[in-house]
């Protein structure tokens, strides 16, 4: 692989390590809050986390197969 495609490799799986962090934030948050540890707002906190967390998977698993693609098309 070239230094030019590695580099490009590190940013898409640094993408994909993001939002997949973030996306088990979400759903821990909204656990969190679905148990009362949050005082106020407690089910829209989490309806809205998960809501936002199932829309992060959707883009992470677009985003995962188009890497993959794009790793597959390399030397």
């Amino acid at each position: 692989m070239n230094p030019t495609a590695e580099r490009t490799f590190r940013m898409k799986f640094t993408k994909l390590a993001m939002m997949l962090n973030f996306m088990i934030l979400l759903v821990a948050i909204g656990i969190l809050a679905l148990f009362g540890l949050i005082p106020f707002y407690s089910i829209q906190i989490a309806a809205v986390c998960f809501v936002l967390a199932g829309i992060i998977a959707y883009l992470f698993t677009k985003h995962y197969k188009r890497d993959k693609e794009w790793l597959m098309a390399q030397d």
